[in-house]
């Protein structure tokens, strides 16, 4: 459909578009479509999804219609595709509504944050934070959030500390104005690590250097006491253990980001478990002068996985 380039001009904001911009030149690194994408208003205006640069361009060289994609023609995933992008491209992102437009589509068509980074040229590291807003922000931050007592970065770190109600007495010096976000990544790091620390413990370690203070109460009949405890403890026991925290692992939402690197490190715990079984299956009386290879009994006693 070509329309009027004149018509089209008139809702462009031509001095947000001169603004560097690094949300949209991230996105120019996908191009899916050839034409702009527009829709048509009630009163006859025009509502620009994708292809702004073009139209500019096309005005520079004179030329008065220029060829459009109508967006009620595109497929619903098209659409909603768009929207998020267009959302993320403005020069002020409201961080909840493109959270919100996040969850919805991956709900709705059930994608991995990978694939829709693929699909709209938003990284997936991205998509997690603004996710992580809607997801494991406390409700009680969200306001704040909106109103820009919080920024998007202290909300976005604060949402990975996993307790609702250390995040709000993390976020208070911030929403007072008594911190800067400059320190937000630093405090959660630490708060993260050290679960059993007061808030403002942290903060003075952060901003003032006081030296983070554990229980002082005899250090040393505490670390005779731990070696004690992981003398007695049987192997059995601990493999338990282990085993029931890899396999809440399929409780948890794991970032995509982080899901590889996981899949790596499970991957190395799977061929040393595998050794493992093997050397036991095979039940030879171990010879300290002489010990077993365990590639040797790989070849004898091979493991094959039931189907």
């Amino acid at each position: 459909m070509e329309i009027s380039i004149k018509n089209l001009i008139k809702t462009i904001n031509l001095n947000e578009t001169s603004k560097s911009n690094k949300n949209a030149s991230r996105l120019k690194k996908i191009e899916k479509y050839s034409h702009p994408i527009v829709s048509k208003n009630t009163d006859g205006s025009f509502k620009i999804f994708s292809g702004v640069n073009q139209i500019i361009e096309a005005k520079g060289q004179g030329q008065k219609y220029i060829k459009c994609l109508l967006f009620e023609k595109l497929e619903d995933q098209e659409k909603f595709e768009l929207e998020i992008q267009t959302s993320y491209e403005k020069p002020h992102v409201n961080a909840l509504n493109l959270g919100n437009l996040l969850v919805a589509y991956r709900k709705k068509f059930k994608t991995t944050q990978q694939e829709l980074a693929r699909r709209t040229g938003i990284t997936a590291g991205t998509i997690h934070h603004y996710e992580s807003l809607i997801t494991t922000l406390a409700p009680e931050l969200t306001e704040h959030l909106n109103t820009g007592k919080l920024t998007f970065k202290e909300a976005r770190s604060i949402a990975d500390i996993d307790d609702t109600k250390r995040q709000i007495e993390i976020a208070k010096p911030f929403i007072d104005g008594k911190l800067s976000s400059v320190y937000v990544e630093k405090i959660v790091s630490i708060a993260k690590n050290n679960q059993d620390l007061e808030i403002e413990t942290i903060i003075d370690n952060v901003i003032n250097g006081k030296p983070l203070e554990t229980q002082k109460t005899q250090p040393q009949t505490l670390e005779i006491k731990e070696t004690k405890k992981q003398e007695t403890a049987s192997i059995e026991s601990r493999i338990l253990d282990l085993s029931a925290e890899v396999a809440s692992l399929q409780m948890k939402n794991i970032p995509e980001f982080k899901r590889l690197k996981l899949i790596s490190t499970l991957r190395i715990l799977e061929s040393r478990v595998k050794l493992t079984l093997s050397f036991l299956n095979s039940g030879p009386s171990v010879d300290l002068k002489n010990p077993v290879a365990l590639s040797s009994l790989i070849a004898k006693n091979p493991i094959t996985n039931k189907k």
